[in-house]
C-alpha cells in the first residue's frame, strides 16, 4: 500500500507487481501514479469494497456470525462501522453513483470494476466472490471494458467533496 516503498524497489529483478487497496471509496492516486511511472503492476485488493460496490447492502441491519471481519473494530475496517453495520455516508454514496456505474450496462459491480480499469491499464482488480453468479457478473466486465472520460469525470463530480476522495 506504500507507492514510495515499492518504487525503490522496482527496478530490482523479479520485482514486478505491487498490492495495495483501490476503489472508489479509496482511489490510491500514489499507487497509480507510481505503476504508471514504473511499469510494475497494480494487484488491487478490495475493488468492490467488501461488497458495499456491489449494491449488496440496502442500509438494514445485518448479523454476523462471531469472528467475522466487519464487526472486529480493526482499524483498517473504514466501510463498517464497530457494529459491522455499512456506513450511511458510504450507502449514500453508492446511491449517488449508482447510475453513472451503470449507465453503460454494466452492473453496479462491473461498473466499480471498470472505474478500477479505466484508471491504468496496469491495474487488476482482485474482488471477492461467494457464489458462482458473482463470478459470472464479475468476469461481464471484460466484455463490458472499462468506464469512459465522460463516466470518470462524472465520479469525480459527485465524489471531489467526500471526506475520503484522493486521499
Amino acid at each position: 500500500d506504500h507507492a514510495d516503498f515499492a518504487k525503490r524497489y522496482a527496478d530490482m529483478d523479479g520485482f514486478v507487481a505491487q498490492q495495495f487497496d483501490l476503489n472508489l471509496f479509496h482511489p490510491a492516486d500514489a499507487s497509480i501514479v507510481m505503476i504508471d511511472e514504473t511499469g510494475l503492476l497494480g494487484l488491487n485488493r478490495q475493488p468492490l469494497a467488501m461488497g458495499l460496490l456491489t449494491g449488496k447492502y440496502k442500509g438494514q441491519a445485518q448479523t454476523y456470525g462471531e469472528g467475522d471481519i466487519r464487526s472486529s473494530g480493526a482499524d483498517w475496517m473504514v466501510y463498517f462501522d464497530e457494529k459491522g453495520q455499512p456506513k450511511k455516508v458510504l450507502l449514500d454514496l453508492v446511491q449517488d453513483l449508482r447510475e453513472i456505474l451503470t449507465s453503460s450496462g454494466h452492473s453496479l459491480a462491473q461498473g466499480a470494476l471498470a472505474w478500477n480499469m479505466a484508471l491504468s491499464d496496469r491495474t487488476l482488480p482482485i474482488p471477492g466472490c461467494r457464489t458462482v453468479a458473482q463470478v459470472e457478473d464479475n468476469f461481464g466486465v471484460i466484455e463490458k471494458g472499462p468506464l469512459n472520460s465522460d463516466q470518470m469525470e462524472a465520479i469525480d463530480v459527485v465524489m471531489r467533496d467526500t471526506p475520503f476522495w484522493k486521499a
